[in-house]
């Protein structure tokens, strides 16, 4: 965590469920950076079949690509 990320608390918690265009996840780790935070989100298994290499695949994404997902 940065002097600046202080500033600015990440709205999501790591394994918080989210969802984003084209899928949904859980928050696995969060970054400050340039003034935003980037989460690290696994997607859930059976999402995005093209192109998987495996059964976890995991995105960056910035902060203001997800929303917070009710189970």
């Amino acid at each position: 965590m940065t002097e600046n990320s202080a500033l600015i608390p990440p709205r999501y918690q790591e394994n918080q469920s989210v969802s984003f265009l084209g899928g949904a996840g859980r928050i696995r780790d969060c970054h400050f950076i340039k003034g935003t935070w980037d989460y690290i989100v696994e997607m859930e298994f059976g999402q995005a079949d093209r192109g998987r290499l495996g059964d976890e695949t995991a995105v960056l994404l910035p902060e203001s690509e997800l929303e917070p997902r009710i189970c």
